[in-house]
């Protein structure tokens, strides 16, 4: 972490070793199990009910072993009203990553105008990836064959953006 008070800049970079991920095991991967399991009990797997799913649910809190993420602030630019900041989160076990820059202008007192941007990236089945054609990559739902299962499904980066207008301060 890099603070210069001076200058209203912060910079953070973290690097997370999650034992508890999994290096190869993809969301897809998970979800196409619990879809299964659902839709029938396939032999040596646990009957579904609440603490299964619950227990399969869980393990998608641990999908990567290995993440790094970057946050820079810098606030009231050289004296102004105008601030920006970036958020970048990468998952190194499946290559899928999120970064989001904004700039911000106060344009009275107690109003706030924000203009950003969002983008995912990643391949079919990974953390970050495409999240509107995620289910076209589905073999079957609850057992049954996907009617929108795509074989030759891409996973394509996804680009949002954003404004944002905030009136007054503190909290209440």
């Amino acid at each position: 972490m890099y603070t210069n008070q001076d200058w209203n800049f912060t910079f953070v970079g973290q690097y997370l070793y999650n034992g508890q991920g999994y290096g190869t095991l993809s969301v897809q991967d998970i979800l196409q199990a619990v879809m299964d399991r659902a839709g029938g009990q396939p032999a040596s797997e646990p009957t579904l009910n609440a603490a299964s799913i619950a227990s399969t649910f869980g393990g998608l809190g641990q999908i990567g072993m290995h993440y790094g993420v970057i946050y820079m602030s810098w606030t009231s630019i050289a004296n102004s009203k105008a601030d920006v900041s970036m958020l970048g989160i990468m998952n190194f076990s499946d290559g899928s990553g999120y970064v989001s820059p904004t700039v911000a202008f106060t344009m009275f007192t107690y109003l706030k105008l924000s203009v950003g941007a969002s983008l995912s990236w990643g391949a079919a089945g990974t953390e970050f990836a495409d999240p509107t054609g995620f289910s076209s990559s589905f073999r079957t739902i609850n057992g049954q064959p996907n009617p929108g299962y795509n074989p030759d499904y891409v996973a394509k980066p996804t680009l949002a953006l954003l404004l944002n207008a905030s009136v007054g301060t503190g909290s209440f």
